[in-house]
This record gives structure tokens, sequence and C-alpha cells, in this order.
């Protein structure tokens, strides 16, 4: 730790407040002293803000007028308490004489220290530093390693060794009966050594509440605590390289696998004018520049003059073609999040009903995994993406992906200062827009491979899962695997997800994932927790008025209930509706369609809204016609609300959370459960479609 002062002579001037930040850079300064600063509190703190962000200050502004003396210090390397200040000496170094002026020169800064140092026979030294032409007094500094070498280095390594060395010695003398020379000092010095480190931390810990966010120790995970910042910035660095920086052996892909599936046919049409000019004007003006300095702004303003060349560059590009058809046609409908038209409501609606009688304790056996993969975007396979974009058939822009992907590189920023640097070996980068689609294709491995897996005669289906072979639901990177409640079925769905962690270097997260079971043996559960090592999730049920109370309003829930018994009456192509016209109506369709005993509660509030609007509209023709004009365009959400509302216009949420796009985004309240039936559990949910 350094330790310095200055006589500054008047801090407001811009060339002396450089001055200061150069110095404190160029010497590693902790502790920064400014004597006759001339300048006001409010003016000091403007300048703290812009010019030493993350810095500390005490003053005496409180007692002086344009207070003469403030301290800056760093509080991610010291803690500053004020205290009486006792007579003492101490050696100095350097410039022999601190002041001058035109014609007199003269040695007038001291430096002092306390009566610790000297009675801890460490010899103390300032040195003087030539001021330039910022001031007339010479700059101070005083070096403290030698107390911190002496009596705090490596005070963690230092008392974890100790502490070792003591239970060895009291080991020996509890099996032999014999106490070692030196036992008495072992353990005074480790006594000392552990309350240093306890006092050492606690002080760091005081000085992380003064500073939001502060990290000041961290304990590895072989119970060492580390407290020296450079350390833990250290195991920080090795922590992510470890995740993000390093490349592992993999299998590769099995293509038959994805050739079997749906792939891109079509793969190029012509771009024309007409599309660059319209994707221009859909980028805001005050949209951030690329490196050039030209922005959204610029093109629009010259486009007379400019548009030949630009459209001529802009089609040069897509001469290789681009992609004509969408995500949707490839991927599996059992991923409800990421996918235009998809929403993630339904996986949830159709999760929902597939639990509905776990609770009891007769019937068909059961399982469902919920599957949670570590770090599932840090750790995607790079190889992996590109075999299964060429095995998808996508055209020559693959390396324009590759690219955007494999080029990352990453520091470390702890308690705001950037720590090393080092370049990415795999992964997909959160807060990417494209990051979570070429996840979902990454996912296309596992989805087609389970599909596979499900043509063996000895895997056993779900129960009302094997008539649409549903094996699993998919919410981003949040898998819920179905299957019987036999051993060897839930392996075989086990083998094929441990499989495509090797191929993809994903690996399960056992600590959080969960295993729902119902109307199994207890031999057979027993063998099964034992096999996947996952948590038995005995859920507790989610009630539909605890569900209605937790949203603002039961007219936005009877909107959103309309809105899904338009898409049962549409029959849209997502696998919820497909689930519902095949268990519940066979034959007919959902105006005509009346519930049974076993009907779920979620299909009963559907059919409650369908009689509220056959009432108020005058005849099912009447009623089906406004549902179509409700949601068959964008807007449709807000309609519904205001319908079931009684009154225009009054919106309970602030903000609105509808988008003029027509997109409901997910807040806490978005996992909607209609009944007394249990629902997994989703530790977070994305924005989707509704």
């Amino acid at each position: 730790m350094k330790v310095a002062s200055w006589n500054i002579r008047g801090f407001p001037k811009p060339l002396k407040q450089k001055s200061v930040q150069s110095l404190g850079s160029t010497h590693k300064i902790d502790v920064f002293g400014i004597l006759e600063s001339k300048i006001d509190e409010k003016a000091l703190h403007n300048l703290l803000r812009s010019r030493f962000p993350g810095i500390y200050v005490i003053h005496n502004f409180d007692i002086i007028n344009k207070g003469q003396i403030f301290v800056l210090w760093n509080p991610s390397k010291v803690g500053v308490n004020v205290l009486c200040v006792t007579e003492q000496a101490i050696h100095f170094t350097g410039c022999f004489v601190t002041w001058s002026s035109p014609k007199v020169c003269s040695k007038w800064d001291t430096a002092l220290v306390n009566n610790y140092r000297f009675s801890s026979s460490m010899e103390g030294f300032a040195e003087f530093l030539i001021p330039g032409c910022i001031s007339d007094h010479a700059t101070c500094i005083k070096p403290l390693q030698q107390l911190n070498i002496k009596k705090f280095s490596n005070l963690s390594s230092r008392a974890h060794v100790a502490k070792v060395n003591l239970d060895n010695l009291q080991l020996d003398m509890l099996t032999y009966g014999v106490m070692a020379d030196n036992y008495g000092d072992v353990k005074r010095n480790t006594e000392m050594l552990l309350e240093a480190e306890r006092l050492f931390i606690a002080q760091k810990k005081k000085i992380g509440n003064n500073k939001k966010n502060a990290i000041v120790a961290i304990q590895k995970g072989d119970g060492l605590t580390m407290i020296d910042p450079e350390e833990i910035a250290q195991s920080f660095l090795d922590y992510y390289t470890g995740i993000l920086g390093c490349k592992v052996d993999r299998l590769h892909i099995d293509h038959d696998i994805i050739a079997k599936g749906p792939c891109i046919r079509v793969l190029t049409t012509p771009i024309t004018i007409e599309e660059i000019e319209m994707a221009l004007r859909g980028i805001d003006n005050d949209k951030s520049p690329r490196a050039d300095g030209f922005g959204a702004s610029f093109f629009k303003s010259a486009w007379n003059i400019i548009k030949s060349d630009v459209c001529v560059a802009v089609i040069e590009f897509f001469s290789s073609g681009r992609l004509r058809g969408l995500l949707g046609d490839i991927v599996d409908e059992a991923q409800a999040a990421f996918v235009k038209g998809r929403s993630i409501a339904d996986n949830i609606h159709l999760a929902q009903e597939l639990m509905r009688k776990y609770a009891r304790k007769r019937g068909s056996p059961r399982c469902i995994l919920q599957v949670d993969i570590h770090k599932a975007y840090e750790t995607v396979d790079w190889d992996l993406l590109h075999e299964v974009l060429n095995s998808l058939n996508f055209p020559r822009f693959i390396q324009w992906i590759m690219e955007c992907v494999t080029t990352t590189s990453y520091s470390i920023t702890i308690n705001g200062h950037y720590h090393g640097k080092f370049d990415g070996k795999r992964g997909l980068r959160q807060g990417d827009p494209l990051s979570p689609l070429l996840f979902s294709l990454c996912l296309e491995v596992l989805s087609r491979s389970l599909k596979r897996m499900s043509a063996s005669p000895d895997f056993g289906f779900h129960p009302k899962c094997g008539n649409l072979r549903i094996i699993h639901l998919a919410y981003a990177d949040d898998l819920l695997l179905l299957s019987h409640g036999d051993k060897k079925s839930i392996m075989m769905v086990m083998h094929c997800l441990s499989k495509f962690g090797d191929m993809a270097d994903l690996r399960i997260n056992a600590l959080k994932s969960k295993i729902f079971m119902a109307s199994m043996d207890d031999s057979v559960r027993q063998e099964v927790i034992e096999a996947t090592g996952f948590e038995v999730d005995n859920f507790e049920p989610l009630t539909f008025s605890v569900l209605v109370d937790s949203v603002a309003s039961k007219a936005w829930n009877h909107a959103l209930l309309a809105k899904t018994l338009w898409k049962i009456h549409a029959r849209k192509d997502c696998l919820w509706i497909k689930w519902v016209n095949h268990i519940y109506i066979s034959f007919g369709d959902i105006w005509n369609w009346q519930w049974r005993k076993d009907t779920s509660p979620l299909l009963k509030q559907i059919i409650d809204i369908r009689e509220e609007m056959i009432r108020e509209y005058g005849s099912i023709g009447a009623a089906s016609s406004q549902l179509d004009s409700w949601f068959g365009t964008i807007g449709g959400i807000s309609c519904a609300y205001e319908f079931f509302a009684g009154s225009k216009g009054n919106w309970p949420w602030k903000p609105p959370i509808l988008k003029s796009c027509g997109q409901f985004e997910y807040s806490k309240t978005e996992i909607h459960g209609y009944g007394s039936y249990g629902v997994p559990r989703l530790d977070h949910a994305q924005p989707g479609y509704v």
C-alpha cells in the first residue's frame, strides 16, 4: 500500500487535476492527501465522478470555507478512519527541500506516523518528489509495504498452513501421547493468524458495504479464503477461462439423425432494392454508428447520392443467397421459445395437463425429468454448431455466422476494474439476439435423437403422449423429458441425453434437475433416483385462485383465455393445440364440445369464456367471428381486454406491458395455471408470443 500527500495550492485547475490523476496511477497510490485544495464541496464531488470514479473522499469542508484538506482513497484496497494524531518523526529520502518560491527554498513539509510502526521495529521513510510547474510544494509518498510484508502478507495462505500444522501436531499428540516442544508456539501463532484473517475479512466486508456490489473476499472450493485483490481476480479469470476459454474433446454428431428431419431445401432468392430501402428506413436515426462513424441518419440524408453504390455492395454481399425458410420449419415443435409464431405458454399449459394426476396413487406409471443444463449457452461447442448448420443444409453464410460466434474475447470486470484478457474457445454470448436461435438449432440434435430412440419397441411413452409421440418439451435451455414409468424407458432417455452432452460438450446439473414420478413401484423409484442422481420433487399444487390474485386483473386473464380459445378454434399448428384436439376434442369443434368430469380446470375455464361470448354476441358464428377479428390481427389482446373489463382504456398495469407489435412480455406472473394441480417450476421466463 502507498500513501501520498501533496500541497497542491489550488485543485480546480484542470492541469493540476490531471497531474494528481497521473501521479496516482503511475505510483499506484492507495491513499492520497491533498492540501490547500481551494475547491468547494460541490465542485469536488462533480470532479470525483468525472475523473476519479469509484474513489472515496473525506474532507474538512464543514469546518473551513473552501476546504483546505481532503483525502482520496481506493475502497477496494483500504479503509480510512479519522484518528487522533500523535507527535512522531519519520525518516525521508529524495528531495531535502520541499518548498520553494522565486527567491527562497526551505524544508516545510513533514510526514507523521504513529507509535505502532516504531514499536514494530520497522523503519519508515517518505520520499519527496519534484513538483514541476504544478505547485511550489513537493509531493510526499510514504510506502507501507514493509508492514504488510512482515505482518500481513499472504495472510490467508499462512493461516491455512498454520492450521494444518497445528492439526498434525494435535493428531500426533492424541495418537502417541507425546507433545511437541513447539506445540505452544504453533498454537499461539495459529490463533494469531486466524484472528488476523478474521479481522481483515471483516474490515474488507465493511469497506464492501460502503461500495455497492464490491467483492472483497472469496472462498474457494478447498475452503481457502482469498482476500488479495490480484488473487481474487486471477481466481475469476481461471474460472471463466475454464468455461469459455478452453476446448475439450467431443463426439461427432450422427448426420443421419439430422438428415431424417426437416432441412432447408430452397436456399436462395434474389434480394431487391426495395428490401434494402425498407431495411434502411427501419433503422432509427439515433442508433450508434459503425466504426467508420457513419450512422443511419447519414445514409438516409444522402440516399439519392449513394443509393446505387450501397445497393450494389449489399446485393454482392448476399450474392451467395439468403435463408428463405423459417426457423419453425426446422426446429422441433417441442421447442416453444425463440421461434416466431410459438408461445412458451403453450408448452406450460401442456406440462400442466400432463402433471394433473401425479398427486394420485393410482394410474399408469409415469415419469417426467426436469433437466437443467449446466452453463448451457456458455459451453456449446463451436464445432457442433458448424456441423449442425452444415447438416441442415444452411447456405454459404455459415461462415459469416461462425465468424460472429468464434471471434470473441473476454475480460473480467471486478469492482469496476478490468482484469486479464483471453480468447473464447466455445459458447454463445448471452444477450446476442442470434444466440437463442443458434442454441435451438443445436438442441435439434437432442430432439431428433429422442425421436429416433422413441421408435424402439422397448421405449414406453408417457400416458397421453403416445399418439402424438411427445417425448420432450423445451423452454429455451430448460427441458422436460417424458416417458413411461418403467426403468428401461427412463434409462433410454438418460442415455440419449448423456450422448447429446458428449456431442455438444453440455453437462447436466444434477443439483438443479428434478424428477417427478407417479404410480411407480418403490423399488423402481429407488433405482431411477440412484441412476439419475436427480432430486425427487414433491411439488405443492398451485391453485387457480392464487394465480388469479397474482395478476392485476381478472379481465386480463380472461383475455388470455380467449386467445387460447381462438387458437383451439383456428386449430393453430402447435403441439399444445394438437394435444387438446386429440385428447379432448377428437370430433367436432370447440364450440359444440362439452366438458366431462375428468376435464382439466383450464379447459373448463375456456368453456366458460366461450359461453360468455356466445351470450354477449348472440350466436356461435358471431362469437367466432369476433375472436377472428380480435386475434387475427395485431393488437387483439387489448381489444379482448376491453371487452372483458367492460370499459374502454381502463388499464390497471403501469407501465403497460402490451407492445405495439402485439407481443406480451412475461412478468413474474407469466406462468398462468388454471386449476388446483401441480405445474413444473421454471426458474426464469423468456419473452414470447401469447
